[in-house]
């Protein structure tokens, strides 16, 4: 079984990296992308830290969009607050909390099943994402 520098499993490091995002915070989440990134050889584990960084960024990115409708319902509704009136589109609102929501339980279900297919060195098989990946991100050695 392959260590890291770290003295633990490379699968291991992977199951860790691909639930830290889950943890609440992203600064863990972040040092393990850097240390992984810099300090690590194995290119399975770096494609796994690379995979999980892309899904988490995607799915944040759709929940901030997601978010970005309630929100504006809410500033007007602040604002016609001055002048005694109500604004509320609540169908609106709710569609689009719903669709965050189904945003951050995929992603919750996505990187549990990552973490679960690390202990075997497997992938999650993604075309997006694998095509992606292709594409803009080269992990041959440079060393040699």
């Amino acid at each position: 079984m392959e260590k890291t520098k770290l003295g633990i499993s490379v699968k291991l490091l992977a199951a860790i990296t691909c639930l830290a995002p889950l943890s609440g915070g992203y600064v863990f989440f972040l040092g393990l992308v850097l240390y992984i990134l810099l300090m690590e050889k194995n290119e399975w584990l770096k494609k796994m830290t690379i995979q999980t960084v892309i899904i988490t960024f995607v799915c944040s990115a759709l929940s901030v969009v997601l978010d970005f409708v309630p929100s504006i319902i809410s500033v007007m509704d602040s604002v016609m607050s001055i002048f005694g009136q109500s604004f509320s589109i609540a169908f609106v609102s709710n569609l689009f909390s719903t669709a965050d929501r189904i945003v951050t339980t995929a992603k919750l279900f996505v990187l549990l099943v990552m973490s679960l297919k690390c202990f075997t060195e497997d992938n999650l098989q993604i075309k997006q994402l694998d095509d992606f990946m292709a594409k803009h991100v080269d992990l041959s050695k440079e060393e040699e």
